[in-house]
């Protein structure tokens, strides 16, 4: 039989007050634990948020900071040049000459060519009378000059002549340009009817022969026409709307000062560097148009303007002035500054005809010659070349007055290989 060894403990009594060791409750000295929330303070934390923060920001900023100066470190090279310029005071002695363009001349002269702008006003006038009128019909007709280089004169009422045999008549002598490798000169004129009538109001011409040609012979007569675009009317005989004198007048009047004031501003926006129009050099032809007549009765009035005036190329007409108004020109290309501070006037005006004739004129005022400066050139003359052969190489170019380079990597000694590499920049100190 098993012992029992708890067979000799006595059992609980609780009326004798006694405790067994069974109902002794052991109580324990350790306090009760606390769940503690370990946490970092708030400053703390700040302080290491900020911390990293600033690490971050002073990293991009030595960032940009090290692109920043390797783009100044390694940016390409760069020079600056200041043009050669100085300014002059015309003597209004001196007399100047300027031929028409075509003219075989020697290099350095002064030659103009001819620009034109028309202009067309009008107005709707009353008619106080009906009569009996007669009036030739006219139209704008090409020339065509495809027999010679040379420009081909044809005098006033040269004919011009349909398949049909109508005749046509220039009012004016013209200059027909002559032609250009293969391509014929042309011209714009205007012709007239030899007599009044409907009869001549007609279509567009692909082909006018010129009769008083017959007697050149069949190469000149051939290749010397013209052709029209647009109809030629305006013919006509028999009653119509007739507007008073003193109405036509001064319906007239007031059409000429409104074509003045667009002539005087006609070639304000061609004007430029390459070309130098002279607004006191431009003549103006008035012409009064064939009136319209209204169905209601009513006359509208019209009256059209011309305006030439000679143009000069402005690097060879600052040349040729430079040359004659400074003693040490040289042979670089120059250009004048602002070619208003000056005035031209011609030599016998009322006997000089725009485009045809030599003009001869006077300067007054003063101008500023600024020379030019190649910087292509400049750039290929100094690519490759070390830094101290740049004063040699600026002697080279006449047209410089001073400048500066600036090489980069600064230690570099030389300008790079390649000449696209080099920034040429020209500042004028006249701006």
């Amino acid at each position: 039989m098993a012992n029992n060894y708890f067979q000799d403990v006595p059992e609980n009594n609780n009326d004798s007050g006694q405790k067994s060791i069974r109902n002794i409750t052991v109580t324990s000295r350790q306090r009760p634990l606390k769940r503690q929330v370990i946490s970092r303070g708030t400053e703390q934390v700040k302080r290491q948020r900020k911390s990293g923060l600033v690490i971050w920001v002073v990293a991009f900023v030595s960032i940009i900071a090290l692109v920043g100066a390797g783009f100044f470190v390694f940016r390409g090279t760069k020079v600056s040049v200041i043009p050669r310029e100085q300014t002059v005071v015309f003597d209004e002695q001196t007399i100047y000459t300027a031929y028409p363009k075509g003219e075989e001349l020697s290099s350095g002269s002064i030659v103009y060519s001819t620009i034109s702008r028309e202009f067309e006003e009008s107005e709707s006038v009353e008619a106080t009378s009906v009569e009996s009128v007669e009036e030739n019909a006219n139209g704008t007709i090409t020339v065509v000059n495809d027999h010679s280089s040379a420009d081909l004169r044809l005098i006033k009422n040269t004919r011009f002549e349909t398949p049909s045999g109508l005749i046509y008549r220039i009012r004016n002598s013209v200059d027909v340009p002559g032609k250009v490798g293969d391509r014929p000169g042309e011209l714009e004129v205007v012709v007239y009817a030899d007599e009044p009538g409907e009869r001549y109001n007609i279509g567009p011409v692909s082909r006018f022969t010129l009769p008083g040609l017959r007697t050149t012979g069949p190469e000149m007569f051939t290749n010397v026409y013209a052709r029209s675009d647009a109809p030629i009317s305006g013919g006509f005989v028999g009653e119509r709307p007739v507007v008073s004198e003193n109405d036509q007048a001064s319906t007239q009047s007031q059409l000429r000062t409104r074509l003045d004031e667009k002539a005087r501003s006609a070639f304000g926006d061609a004007q430029s560097d390459d070309l130098y129009i002279f607004p006191e050099l431009q003549t103006v032809v008035y012409e009064i148009l064939p009136p319209e007549f209204a169905d209601d009765g009513s006359v509208r009035v019209r009256q059209k303007a011309t305006v030439s005036a000679p143009a000069f190329d402005g690097g060879v007409f600052a040349k040729a002035l430079a040359e004659v108004t400074s003693a040490d020109a040289g042979s670089g290309e120059v250009g004048i500054a602002d070619p208003s501070k000056f005035t031209i006037g011609l030599i016998n005006p009322e006997e000089i005809e725009i485009g045809k004739d030599v003009l001869e004129f006077t300067l007054s005022g003063n101008a500023t010659f600024v020379w030019s400066v190649d910087t292509n050139l400049l750039a290929r003359d100094l690519a490759g070349n070390s830094k101290e052969s740049f004063q040699n190489i600026l002697e080279k170019h006449p047209g410089i007055e001073e400048a500066s380079a600036q090489i980069r990597p600064f230690w570099k000694r030389t300008f790079p290989e390649d000449a696209n590499k080099i920034k040429i920049e020209v500042v004028s100190v006249n701006k």
